[in-house]
C-alpha cells in the first residue's frame, strides 16, 4: 500500500514538473521552482563547455537534482525564455543547498555563445559571491533568450535545489527563512544556558556532556545551512573546509559520551555499553581524521554513523527504562524525534528517498524536540537530587541566617573602625602638612620683624612702616588661624548630621592639602556657578575630598605629571548635586577600574598604602551620604562623579 502511495506521488510531481520545456520568465511568477532539471554526469570531472554543449542530457524525476555521494562533476542545462513582463524585476538563479564546493554558471545566447562564465562555491571566497547569501545566487539578464549550463563539484551530497526568483520574492524568502532560523538557534541558546546554569548548580559530568554536545551541534548545524559561512567565518579557510566534518564527529563523541554517563550503560547493559565505546573511539579518530583530510574522506563514517546511532541511543534508554531509571522516559522520546529526522536526512543525502524542502528540515526539527527532551530528562534527573539537596538545606538555614546576621553585626562594627582609623591617619597627615605650611608664613613674619627691628634700630621707622607690619603680621595670623579652624573641625567633628556647604568643604580640604599640593605642583580648580548645599556629616565629607586629593597626589608623584592639575565641577539638578573630581594623571589601569573600591585594593605597595581609602569613601557617600560614587577613565585621566542629595530633599528627612 505504502510502494503505491510513494510512486503516486511521484506521478503527481512529474505531472508538474517541467521536465526539458523552456522556463518561462514573467511578473507573474516570482518563484519558480526547477524540478525535473536535464543534467549530464562527467565521470572524470574534465569536459569543458565545448564539450558539454555537444552531449545529451538525460532528465531525473523528482523535485530536487539529488545523486548522493560522488567524486562526479554533474552538468544542468536550463533554458530561459523571459517575457516581456519579466523586465518589471530583476532576476535570480538560486542554488540552495550551502555545502556544494565548486559551481560554474556559463551564461550563453540563444546561438550556444558564450556570454559571461560566473563562478561561486563554498569553497571559493565569500566576498566574490555576487550577493551575501548563505545560498549561491548569479543574478539574471531578464531581457534576451539564454541558454545556462551549471557546473557542480562537491564533496559532499550532490544535491541542487535551483529556482529561478525575483529580488522581492528572494528578499521575503530570505527574510522568512531567517526568522525560522532564529527561533531554531533560539531554542538552542535557551537550552544551552538552561544546562550551563545547571551545570554551574550541580557540577555534574553529564551536564557538561551535554552542553559539549549541543554547542558542537549548533556549530555543525549553523556550516550545515550555510548562516555559519555568511555570518561567522567567511574568510575562515579551515572552519569552511574541515568545521563540518569536525564538529560532526565531536558532536556524535559528546553524545555517546553523555547517554552512557547519563543512562547509566555500564551498569544495565555492558555489552550495548561496550559497542558504545567501540564507536565513540572509532568516532574520536574519524574526528581527529577530518581536522586535515578533505571533508569528502570522512563524510560517508560520519553519515552512516549518523543512521546507526539513534536506534543504538533509543535502546539504550529502553533498557535503562525498563530498570527502573525513569528519567529514561524522556530520554527515549526524544531520540525518537531525532532519530527519525536523522534517518530521514541521511537518506536523504544518500539519495535513496527525495523531497529536499522537507527533507533538509528534518533533521532541524528532530533536533529541536531532541533538545527539549533532554533538557526535561536532566531536570527530571535533578528533582531528584534536589529532594535531597532540600533536606540538608533546610536544618542549615537557622543556622545560617544567625551567622550572617552576625557577620553584618561586625561588618558594621569594622567599617566604624576603618573610618576612625582612616581619620586619625589622614589627621597625621594633615599635621604634617600644617607644620610644612606654617614654615613660610612663620619666615614671612620673622622678616618682617627683623625689617622693622633695624629701621628701629637705624631711626628710619615711620607711622607707615608699623601699619604695614600690622597688616602684614595679619594676614599671616588669619592664614595661619584658618588652618588651625580646618583642622579642628576635622579632628572634632560634630556627630549629628547638618546642611553645609558643597564648595565650603571643598576649600576646607585643599587648605589642608595645600603643603602637598604644593610639593607636587598641582593646581587646583573649582567651578561652580552657586553655592549648592547638601545635608550630612561635613567632616566625612570632607575626608572624601582629601581622599580624592591624596590619590591624585600620589599619581602625579609616580608617574612624574608635568603641569598637573585636579579639577572639582559643582552643578545641580532637580534633586540632586554632582561633583566631578577629573585629574590628568593619565588614568585608571583597565584591569583595575573594577576593583578601586574594593577593601583592601591598592595598586600601590603594602608599606605605601592600605587600600582603604576609596573602599571608605565610598561607604561614606552611599551611607552616611545616601548618595552614590562611580569612576570612569577620561581624556587626560581620571573622573570621579559623585551624586549628593540636596539638603531640602524629602530623602534626607
Amino acid at each position: 500500500m505504502i510502494k503505491h502511495i510513494i510512486k503516486f506521488s511521484f506521478f503527481i510531481l512529474l505531472l508538474y514538473s517541467p521536465l526539458m520545456a523552456d522556463i518561462f520568465i514573467e511578473d507573474t511568477h516570482q518563484n519558480i521552482v526547477l524540478n525535473g532539471i536535464p543534467y549530464f554526469e562527467d565521470k572524470e570531472s574534465n569536459l569543458s563547455l565545448q564539450d558539454i554543449q555537444n552531449k545529451e542530457f538525460s532528465v531525473k524525476p523528482g523535485s530536487v537534482a539529488s545523486f548522493g555521494f560522488t567524486t562526479s562533476r554533474y552538468w544542468f542545462k536550463i533554458v530561459l525564455d523571459p517575457k516581456k513582463t519579466a523586465n518589471l524585476q530583476h532576476w535570480w538563479l538560486n542554488i540552495s543547498y550551502p555545502l556544494l564546493d565548486k559551481l560554474d554558471l556559463y551564461i550563453c545566447d540563444e546561438n550556444n555563445q558564450l556570454i559571461v562564465h560566473k563562478k561561486s562555491g563554498k569553497s571559493r571566497p565569500f566576498g566574490e559571491r555576487e550577493a551575501e547569501s548563505r545560498f549561491f545566487l548569479f543574478s539574471i539578464d531578464s531581457s534576451v533568450k539564454q541558454i545556462l549550463y551549471l557546473s557542480v563539484k562537491t564533496q559532499s551530497s550532490m544535491q541542487v535545489p535551483m529556482s529561478i526568483q525575483s529580488s522581492h520574492s528572494l528578499m521575503e524568502t530570505d527574510q522568512y527563512l531567517l526568522v525560522l532560523a532564529g527561533l531554531y538557534y533560539g531554542i538552542f541558546i535557551l537550552i544551552f544556558f538552561y544546562n550551563l546554569s545547571s551545570f554551574l548548580y550541580t557540577r555534574k559530568k553529564n551536564y557538561l556532556l551535554y552542553l559539549i554536545f549541543i554547542s558542537t551541534f549548533g556549530l555543525y548545524q549553523l556550516s550545515l545551512d550555510g548562516l555559519g559561512i555568511r555570518f561567522l567565518w567567511s574568510n575562515w579557510h579551515w572552519m569552511i573546509e574541515h568545521g563540518n566534518g569536525t564538529m560532526m564527529g565531536a558532536m556524535i563523541v559528546a553524545i555517546i559520551m553523555f547517554s552512557r554517563d547519563f543512562l547509566k550503560i555500564k551498569e544495565f547493559a555492558p555489552s550495548l555499553d561496550k559497542i558504545l565505546l567501540v564507536l565513540s573511539i572509532f568516532m574520536g579518530v574519524v574526528m581527529i581524521t577530518a581536522i586535515f583530510r578533505p571533508y569528502g574522506d570522512v563524510i560517508l563514517f560520519l553519515a552512516g554513523t549518523s543512521v546507526i546511532l539513534p536506534p543504538l541511543l533509543v535502546l539504550s534508554g529502553i533498557i535503562a527504562y525498563k530498570k527502573k531509571f525513569y528519567p529514561a522516559r524522556f530520554y527515549i522520546v526524544g531520540w525518537g524525534f531525532f532519530l527519525g529526522g536523522s534517518i530521514l536526512f541521511a537518506m536523504n543525502k544518500f539519495a535513496w528517498i527525495e523531497g529536499y524542502a522537507f527533507l533538509s528540515y528534518a533533521q532541524q526539527v528532530g533536533s529541536a524536540l531532541e533538545m527539549i527532551f533532554l533538557s526535561w530528562a536532566l531536570a527530571d534527573l535533578l528533582k531528584q537530587s534536589e529532594r535531597e539537596y532540600v533536606k540538608k538545606l533546610s536544618g542549615l538555614n537557622t543556622f545560617l541566617e544567625k551567622k550572617v546576621e552576625n557577620s553584618l553585626s561586625q561588618v558594621r562594627k569594622n567599617d566604624q573602625v576603618l573610618i576612625e582609623k582612616s581619620r586619625l591617619a589622614a589627621m597625621g597627615e594633615m599635621i604634617e602638612q600644617i607644620a610644612h605650611q606654617w614654615r613660610q608664613p612663620l619666615n614671612t613674619l620673622a622678616l618682617i620683624n627683623q625689617n622693622l627691628y633695624f629701621k628701629v634700630q637705624l631711626n628710619t621707622a615711620d607711622k607707615d612702616d608699623c601699619v604695614n607690619a600690622h597688616d602684614q603680621i595679619n594676614d599671616q595670623l588669619q592664614y595661619m588661624s584658618q588652618t588651625i579652624d580646618d583642622f579642628r573641625n576635622f579632628s572634632q567633628p560634630n556627630k549629628e548630621k547638618e546642611n553645609f556647604i558643597i564648595e565650603e568643604v571643598i576649600q576646607s580640604a585643599l587648605n589642608l592639602s595645600e603643603g602637598s599640593l604644593k610639593y607636587a605642583k598641582i593646581k587646583t580648580y573649582t567651578l561652580s556657578n552657586e553655592e549648592h548645599e547638601s545635608f550630612g556629616m561635613r567632616h566625612e565629607m570632607m575626608q572624601v575630598f582629601m581622599n580624592l586629593i591624596k590619590n591624585v597626589q600620589d599619581l602625579v608623584i609616580e608617574k612624574q605629571v608635568k603641569q598637573p592639575w585636579i579639577k572639582f565641577f559643582v552643578e545641580k539638578t532637580k534633586d540632586k548635586i554632582i561633583i566631578r573630581v577629573e585629574d590628568n594623571a593619565g588614568g585608571i589601569a583597565f584591569g583595575n577600574i573594577d576593583n578601586i573600591f574594593d577593601p583592601y585594593f591598592s595598586t600601590k605597595s603594602e608599606f605605601e598604602g592600605t587600600g582603604i581609602g576609596l573602599y571608605m569613601s565610598k561607604e561614606i557617600i552611599e551611607r552616611s551620604m545616601l548618595g552614590e560614587i562611580s569612576v570612569s577613565n577620561g581624556h587626560f585621566g581620571a573622573i570621579f562623579e559623585i551624586s549628593l542629595p540636596q539638603a531640602n530633599t524629602q530623602e534626607n528627612k
